[in-house]
């Protein structure tokens, strides 16, 4: 899978991104986003703390930055 989404009826939180980050141990997929209604938090590299932005990147976005 290239994008595992966990969909929240609350606040985005570091409880929900961990949660949705435990379920990608199984998943494996290249990135992983929180969304409720009126926002979104993509963490495009796994390994990294910070590296995480407030959008939804393309298809092709995504794509391209997984092999390129």
């Amino acid at each position: 899978p290239l994008l595992l989404i966990e969909c929240k009826d609350e606040q985005l939180s570091q409880k929900a991104l961990d949660q949705v980050l435990a379920y990608n141990t199984f998943v494996q997929a290249s990135y992983v986003a929180i969304v409720n209604a009126t926002s979104i938090l993509l963490r495009y590299n796994l390994a990294c703390k910070r590296c995480e932005i407030d959008r939804l990147p393309s298809f092709p976005e995504l794509v391209e930055a997984t092999v390129g």
